[in-house]
């Protein structure tokens, strides 16, 4: 399980509680945004010319 099972949990328990008409005061999912787009520039794999011969 990662962490998006983990906020899906979250949510759930989240509407459960409503339903059952527990108060929330406020519910806050917070992730990690990383951003691999240069990491991922550097792969292979992720330009198409680089496996073109080159004239």
């Amino acid at each position: 399980m990662g962490e998006s099972t983990g906020g899906l949990i979250a949510a759930l328990v989240a509407f459960r509680a409503r339903e059952a008409g527990i108060p929330l005061a406020a519910q806050v999912l917070v992730n990690r945004v990383t951003d691999l787009a240069e990491a991922m520039h550097d792969a292979d794999s992720s330009d198409p010319a680089r496996e073109q011969p080159h004239a």
